[in-house]
């Protein structure tokens, strides 16, 4: 896979096909993961990977979006432009710099932006 991007996704090996534990889905870093939400949700919460916005579905919010590399991309952008995204929750970690320059960024499209952190010292999953 050399030169491609890829995001890797853990599966857990359940009938142990491949005598690991996790197997490794591979899917290209284009296009967006929950594409859907934008059309019938005016408030998105956009994470840092799949894994979390997978948790946050898990725990009953079907609203979230996940960046690649935590990259806001022009392609997000037109879907929050496109359709009318009225709200953004952040949560990208506890990195100050790249949630700053990521609120910026979608803010310049006049969309409220609100950074979710999570306590300190916990991570997506254990929180």
């Amino acid at each position: 896979m050399t030169g491609v991007q890829t995001c890797a996704l853990p599966i857990l090996d359940a009938y142990n096909i491949t005598g690991k534990k996790y197997i490794r889905l591979y899917q290209d870093k284009a296009g967006i993961f929950n594409y859907r939400i934008a059309k019938t949700h005016t408030e998105i919460i956009v994470t840092g990977s799949i894994i979390n916005s997978l948790l946050i579905y898990q725990a009953g919010f079907e609203n979230t979006i996940p960046l690649y590399e935590k990259e806001v991309t022009d392609e997000y952008l037109k879907l929050f432009k496109d359709f009318c995204t009225s709200k953004i929750y952040l949560c990208l970690g506890s990195d100050k710099y790249i949630n700053k320059k990521m609120a910026h960024t979608i803010s310049a499209l006049d969309i409220n932006v609100q950074i979710v952190n999570s306590p300190r010292g916990y991570t997506m999953s254990e929180y």
